[in-house]
């Protein structure tokens, strides 16, 4: 609904100060929004330079010049200038993430919605990502949506979470990250009544729950959070 691909079942939507109801209005939208699918449907034997070319043309960007400058630019910011020839087909799954996302950039969106953008990324194409997202968001509004919570922890400065659809916890991540502290404790062996109790490389268990008496309690992380806000029925006994 936010990418404006489908409308609300019910109630109303609206996105950069207009109500989104009628196809005018979903236009006026898309040509301020910068969208990120999961699945990003790039078009394997295009070479980058001319696929971005194409999409743009796509958002309507027709003089020529103009369309120039943006493939130019997107190229730039996503790194992949040296790149421009080379067939989508031929890229690493990082690489055509940046592809992907310089598509939503071409225009200059004032919004932009990324779709898992960093799924099935090796760590350091994640961190690559990471910095993209973060840098696009000085300027701009970056809804990130994700089940990847060290992104989450590291760019977002506001969380909402959803479970079922509906909306469980609006907040900062410190404010996430608070609602395990003083609930999550280590010991040397597997602790009954925890919703969540796993073995470090360490060698001692980290737990998630209600702490015995006495329990040596841990600094907690926006994981420890993210389990307590979403189940809180102990699991006895019962390894994760």
């Amino acid at each position: 609904m936010l990418a404006t691909a489908v409308p609300p079942d019910s109630g109303r939507l609206a996105l950069l100060g207009t109500e989104i109801q009628t196809s005018g209005e979903r236009q006026k939208v898309r040509e301020r929004l910068g969208y990120l699918p999961q699945r990003t449907g790039l078009y394997g034997n295009f070479s980058v330079a001319a696929f971005l070319d194409y999409m743009a043309l796509l958002k309507k960007i027709v003089d020529r010049e103009q369309r120039r400058s943006e493939v130019e630019t997107v190229l730039n910011f996503v790194g992949l200038d040296a790149d421009r020839n080379r067939r989508i087909k031929a890229l690493s799954g990082g690489m055509r993430q940046r592809v992907g996302l310089a598509v939503a950039l071409l225009g200059d969106p004032q919004f932009l919605v990324l779709d898992e953008p960093t799924v099935a990324l090796d760590p350091e194409q994640r961190l690559r990502f990471r910095e993209l997202i973060a840098n696009l968001g000085e300027r701009r509004t970056v809804l990130l949506s994700t089940h990847q919570t060290e992104d989450v922890a590291h760019i977002s400065t506001h969380v909402l979470a959803m479970n079922h659809g509906r909306i469980i916890f609006d907040g900062s991540p410190s404010d996430l990250v608070d609602l395990a502290r003083g609930r999550v404790w280590q010991s040397q062996s597997r602790t009954d009544q925890t919703l969540a109790s796993w073995r470090t490389g360490a060698g001692y268990y980290r737990n998630v729950g209600t702490p015995p008496p006495g329990a040596d309690t841990v600094e907690p992380t926006l994981d420890d959070g993210y389990i307590l806000l979403l189940d809180q029925r102990p699991r006895v006994g019962n390894p994760v």
